[in-house]
């Protein structure tokens, strides 16, 4: 029996964080939700750190989807 490896969505980027923190999802989570997607291997992450004034209240902003009609595509 031959093993399948899954696709992972690229990252492209991830930004420093404090050694305290850690991002709450990574690549394979977010790829194994998304499998089922026709634009799965179109499909790029960038991990960032948005500092604002949400934080202060306790909300965090951890996943954001963006559709960028004209963006060149992403080399990897």
């Amino acid at each position: 029996m031959e093993d399948v490896q899954p696709y992972i969505i690229p990252t492209l980027s991830r930004a420093k964080i404090s050694h305290h923190l850690s991002y709450p999802i990574g690549a394979a989570a977010v790829s194994t939700a998304l499998t089922s997607v026709a634009q799965l291997p179109d499909l790029k992450l960038h991990f960032y750190f948005g500092f604002d004034h949400a934080l202060r209240s306790g909300h965090y902003e951890f996943l954001r989807v963006e559709y960028l009609n004209n963006a060149l595509p992403a080399h990897e």
